[in-house]
């Protein structure tokens, strides 16, 4: 994009997310685009970048923290020009609020499924699309018949979160079981999620170990644009599953990358 292109639009931005992503916004700036953000309070340091704040509860349902942007919005007679999260708790909120100003965002009920990872990995399958094998577990009576039709190693995660929140390996069906009562224990906290607030169900599926990678992609008009494959470095501590930090280019043969691009792109389209 040029400046006569983007310059003067006005993007709403929801949740403003980590540091990493302040040099995008100082770019965005230097093109001329006036930028307002949507949080949970105001953050001085990024008043360098935006405009003006809308800021409210984070903690509620996504439709409702949708609509309460939008009247603030049609009070002060803003009118973005397009709405934008790099926040994964921002996602359902940023296609809500997108779907009402009749501004191009994803889908809901695509958020939904991508969301919810065990009604994802079915659509993977359903698709003709590689994915783990995984169960539900909602109590310890679960455990046996998990036992009986995976192998360990296990992850046990939230099926809905981010972050690699609450997320442990299992190496046998003793470590299943702690890992499992200790996670339900910690979901009677607060769990802020992107798009509800009550407690999200538990899931296991198979480990696969090796290298881990996230790849970014940039769609336009169902076609990636840009496809960028990332190393995640190690976590720092056995049994967890947040990672250290991040590669940028990867350094996976090409032949490689080349596989993992093809299969985002099939996800995708």
């Amino acid at each position: 994009f040029s400046m006569e292109e983007i310059g003067g639009k006005i993007l709403l931005i929801i949740r403003k997310g980590g540091s990493t992503r302040y040099e995008i916004y100082a770019i965005l700036k230097e093109l001329g685009v006036r930028m307002i953000c949507f949080e949970e309070e105001a953050d001085p340091a990024c008043d360098l970048f935006f405009e003006d704040w809308i800021c409210a509860n984070c903690q509620r349902q996504a439709d409702e923290i949708a609509e309460s942007i939008v009247t603030e919005l049609r009070c002060r007679r803003i009118h973005p020009d397009g709405v934008l999260t790099f926040d994964d708790f921002g996602v359902g909120v940023c296609s809500a609020v997108a779907s009402r100003l009749n501004l191009p965002g994803l889908p809901g009920e695509m958020v939904m499924l991508c969301q919810d990872k065990s009604q994802f990995r079915f659509f993977c399958q359903s698709q003709g699309l590689p994915s783990v094998k995984h169960e539900v577990i909602n109590s310890l009576e679960d455990i046996d018949k998990i036992c009986a039709t995976m192998s360990f190693p296990m992850v046990l995660k939230p099926r809905r979160g981010a972050g690699s929140n609450l997320v442990r390996r299992a190496d046998s069906r003793d470590e299943l079981r702690a890992v499992f009562l200790w996670a339900r224990e910690a979901l009677t906290a607060p769990f802020i999620l992107s798009n509800a607030t009550d407690t999200p169900p538990l899931m296991v599926e198979e480990l696969i170990e090796g290298p881990e990678v996230d790849i970014d992609v940039v769609m336009r008009d169902g076609e990636p644009q840009y496809m960028a494959v990332v190393d995640n470095l190690p976590p720092p501590q056995p049994g967890f599953f947040m990672e250290a930090g991040c590669r940028a280019p990867s350094l996976l043969p090409p032949d490689d990358q080349d596989a993992l691009r093809a299969a985002a792109a099939a996800l995708l389209r």
